[in-house]
């Protein structure tokens, strides 16, 4: 279980262990993408041991960062890896995109371990394995609980979503997403076409089922020689084939709930063309629109939002603080650092300024709707006062909205600030609320 002091190694250490340009060091996503490409003997003796210990060594270090002593610190260390894989992308930079694509996966695992725990805490998504392998508040108890734990809970969710990520390094794949030799180079964040979409998700539908299957073999072989018996082993495999099938049907609550942290990681840390932080909080809006549509379960969605609220973790919030002294209000910079928000829409951050500058002496608050100046609302109710005071400026400026906005900005860009000051945004976030839910 991972300190504060490693932390933040350790989530570099998982990066680098899924998406690196270090040939000494490969990648799950190099090892992948040789793979594919290799003769069969190469592929059987060389790569495919090696892309079983990476990602065996992954779903450790992915234990070591998100598992703790409890419920509550569990919790906590999710958002604080959410959060920091948000703050580290650089949304302002051109190269957006391909940092996004690294960080992704994670970020999509790091949801889907989460927020499952967090579905079966609640007697919700008990398929039959799931009933008999997750070994609930148990693990915080027993060391073989907690092994448990990460070799049948954890683990299955690592195999099948970074395999799936995986996939897309299948040349075919990557000719319909960048263009082949003969072609021009295309840009792979595009929006596809529907055809191309389809003939995207056949590639890499196959090419995932096929480096799954193999695999899971070779971890059998593994696994049996470490003495784990052939049928804890047949119930890992089955389990882990049926997750990518699961993932696309919303008729069950496992489904949905394993859909729903694809849906969100796309939209917290899009792979898209000139991404913006605003954007990011309209993922709720995804989510229910894929409601509407029948391909998610209101239910699970309703949980996911209840846990997850409407801004990410990281987010750059602003809002209007009345000092108590003197109930002069000034506009303060926070950062959203906290599950289970009080309302969806009213985030529990850490305030990281005061009087509009930066200040080493946190505080964390409940920011509500009614002072948060994302909300168009209280944005304009807040701005008629700066244009009454700045009005002569307003005027005679050639850009006025973008000089109230630097003004009073509805939002701020956290990335500079998180990436350069040796801050923790995360420690003493209490979850009391959860303390005696083992009793």
């Amino acid at each position: 279980m991972a300190s504060n002091n490693t932390f933040n190694s350790v989530l570099r250490s998982i990066l680098q262990l899924y998406s690196s340009s270090n040939t000494r060091r490969p990648s799950l996503i190099m090892q992948v993408g040789k793979y594919f490409v290799s003769e069969d003997l190469k592929k059987e003796n060389v790569i495919l041991p090696t892309i079983y210990n990476t990602i065996e060594s992954i779903a450790d270090k992915i234990t070591l960062l998100l598992e703790a002593e409890t419920r509550p610190d569990c919790l906590n260390r999710a958002s604080r890896a959410m959060g920091s894989l948000y703050l580290l992308s650089p949304f302002d930079d051109l190269h957006v995109a391909k940092v996004n694509k690294r960080y992704k996966p994670i970020y999509r695992l790091i949801v889907a371990i989460r927020f499952l725990d967090e579905m079966l805490f609640q007697d919700r998504c008990k398929s039959g394995y799931l009933e008999q392998y997750w070994p609930g508040y148990e693990r915080f108890e027993s060391k073989d609980d907690f092994i448990q734990f990460k070799e049948m809970f954890i683990k299955p969710l690592v195999y099948s979503i970074l395999i799936e990520s995986a996939a897309f390094e299948h040349p075919d794949a990557e000719n319909i997403l960048k263009g082949t030799k003969d072609e021009k180079i295309l840009d792979e964040f595009r929006t596809l076409q529907p055809s191309e979409r389809i003939a995207l998700s056949r590639v890499t539908g196959k090419a995932q089922s096929e480096l799954l299957t193999e695999l899971l073999a070779y971890r059998r072989m593994e696994r049996i020689n470490d003495s784990e018996t052939p049928q804890v082993n047949d119930d890992f495999n089955a389990y882990c084939k049926s997750l990518y099938s699961l993932s696309r049907d919303s008729s069950k609550e496992l489904g949905s709930t394993l859909k729903i942290a694809s849906i969100y990681a796309s939209a917290v840390l899009p792979t898209k063309l000139n991404p913006s932080r605003k954007s990011t909080v309209e993922a709720f809006k995804f989510l229910s629109l894929h409601v509407e549509k029948g391909k998610l379960s209101k239910n699970i969605a309703t949980s996911f939002m209840r846990m997850f609220g409407i801004f990410p973790q990281g987010f750059g919030v602003t809002c209007a603080v009345e000092n108590s002294s003197n109930k002069q209000v000034t506009v303060e910079k926070a950062i959203v650092n906290r599950l289970y928000p009080s309302e969806p829409t009213s985030p529990h951050c850490r305030v990281v300024t005061r009087f509009n500058e930066f200040d080493r002496g946190f505080r964390d608050q409940v920011v509500k709707r009614n002072v948060n100046l994302f909300f168009k609302a209280v944005y304009d109710e807040h701005s008629r006062a700066v244009v009454r005071r700045m009005a002569s400026t307003l005027e005679q400026a050639e850009n006025a909205d973008e000089l109230l906005e630097k003004f009073l900005p509805r939002l701020w860009e956290p990335h500079e600030y998180f990436g350069t000051r040796e801050v923790n945004i995360w420690n003493n976030v209490s979850y009391d609320e959860f303390k005696e839910s083992a009793a």
